[in-house]
């Protein structure tokens, strides 16, 4: 693992690493029990996620009844099996929208002493400062780093029906738009596999279901969100990611994190280098746990 995994911005690899945030009670649950837990649509803090984001074009009324019939059945089905969809969030690295960013932040990192270049963190997955306020307890958190083809080695191996697939986000909330052909194939689905429909539609990446689940306002788009999105069984609540330790390649404990915390951590985490994120008035870094800089 090595120093690799906190390396800055410009000198990592593209989509080597995801992070999960999350609290300090979470953290120690997560190293304990090996396994990251899924939540529902429902539990996120995006309003938009609570309900389905579809809309069906109009359509030759000539039969009417029948058409308003398929659009109720499906919109219907769609709600109700949204209770049975999980999703475990991740962050990214950030990237650069233009050139001008791109060129912005080098004149940043070249404007920097030789060891604040190697110490600058900025835009790295794990110093996203609204990721640290929203999901990891106002900077008294955690942020694991995980290797992502480890991850995915895991969810291939663990998983059946799923999607892992960055999310896409839009200035506008725009439903998507059911055709004819695409509303007769969902509600043929629907009559043919009842409630293990949704697993097909998950599995085999319907593009509906896609963009219902990995479209988001443009407001979020600084958490440089990637899901991996699964299905439960009927009555089920709970779902989980199993083993994950072998994908965990470093720990970073949030700014306002206390010692007792941190050396709980650096003790729980043998195998991993932990590391405290540090703001001060130029730039992000972060520390190892006992104050020296990396």
């Amino acid at each position: 693992m090595g120093f690799e995994v906190w390396k800055p911005l410009d000198e990592i690899g593209t989509d080597k690493y995801l992070y999960h945030y999350t609290s300090m009670e979470k953290a120690y649950s997560i190293l304990y029990n090996n396994e990251l837990l899924f939540s529902a649509p429902s539990k996120t803090n995006d309003i938009f996620e609570q309900k389905v984001k579809i809309a069906f074009k109009d359509y030759d009324y000539s039969n009417f009844c029948d058409v308003l019939n398929k659009e109720e059945r499906i919109r219907n089905y769609l709600n109700r099996v949204r209770e049975r969809i999980r999703i475990l969030c991740f962050s990214m690295d950030t990237k650069f929208k233009t050139e001008e960013d791109k060129k912005q932040y080098i004149e940043m990192r070249d404007s920097l002493s030789s060891d604040m270049k190697t110490a600058n963190v900025i835009g790295r997955g794990f110093a996203l400062p609204r990721m640290w306020t929203q999901y990891a307890d106002n900077s008294k958190g955690v942020c694991f780093i995980l290797n992502k083809s480890e991850v995915i080695k895991i969810v291939q191996k663990n998983l059946i029906n799923y999607y892992f697939d960055n999310v896409t986000y839009s200035p506008l909330y725009t439903p998507y738009l059911i055709a004819q052909k695409e509303l007769d194939d969902i509600d043929k689905l629907i009559e043919k596999y009842k409630e293990s429909a949704i697993n097909k539609m998950i599995s085999d990446q319907y593009q509906f279901m896609k963009y219902d689940l990995l479209y988001k306002l443009s407001d979020w788009e600084n958490e440089y969100e990637c899901r991996l999105i699964t299905v439960v069984d009927e009555g089920s609540e709970m779902a989980s990611l199993k083993k994950v330790g072998k994908a965990i390649e470093g720990v970073v404990v949030g700014a306002n994190v206390d010692k007792l915390h941190t050396t709980l951590l650096k003790n729980l985490c043998e195998k991993i280098d932990v590391r405290q994120i540090n703001y001060n008035d130029i730039i992000t870094t972060i520390q190892t746990i006992g104050g020296i800089l990396s």
